[in-house]
């Protein structure tokens, strides 16, 4: 219950700044508590990879998050141009540009435990989708996906979810 109080704490928190926050910077953050309050496999990696595929803005918002900490690995960030690199990502934020190669994508992944993130409404191809409604960034999440790949999002940020996905 504690996880819930403090997952809602932090996304309430963004709306009572007086400063405007960008989209970006909101997805991005977005994306870094989704990564928070996930269960995470084991990983042989010291650092924790997030990564942009095809949309430099938020690749950019992102890379403020660097040097903060998922579990008890830093948060490293990189601006993928190609999908060479996509399989060294914990988390990869796929961009407009890049969602016609989702089946590539998917391909080159398989089950390995990489939460693919978009805000473009593909949530059966993806982990979680980032949906602006009204000047309000929504989630929904792909819980079916989520588990193949063996991740387990949190319960409290499942109730914060507009949508859940499941089997």
């Amino acid at each position: 219950m504690r996880y819930l109080f403090a997952l809602l704490a932090f996304f309430i928190g963004l709306a009572g700044h007086a400063q405007p926050v960008s989209e970006h910077d909101l997805k991005a953050f977005y994306i870094y508590k989704i990564a928070l309050f996930t269960e995470w496999p084991q990983g042989e990696q010291d650092s924790f990879n997030m990564c942009s595929l095809a949309d430099g803005n938020v690749g950019a918002a992102m890379k403020k998050l660097e040097g903060r900490r998922i579990g008890d690995r830093r948060i490293v960030v990189a601006n993928l141009s190609s999908l060479a690199a996509i399989g060294q990502c914990q988390v990869l934020f796929i961009g407009e540009r890049a969602t016609i190669e989702l089946p590539k994508i998917a391909s080159l992944l398989g089950d390995k435990p990489i939460l693919t993130v978009t805000d473009v409404p593909l949530l059966a191809s993806v982990g979680v989708v980032l949906a602006l409604d009204d000047q309000r960034l929504l989630f929904d999440v792909n819980l079916e996906l989520c588990r193949r790949i063996n991740l387990r999002p949190m319960s409290a940020m499942l109730l914060l979810a507009r949508n859940v996905k499941k089997s």
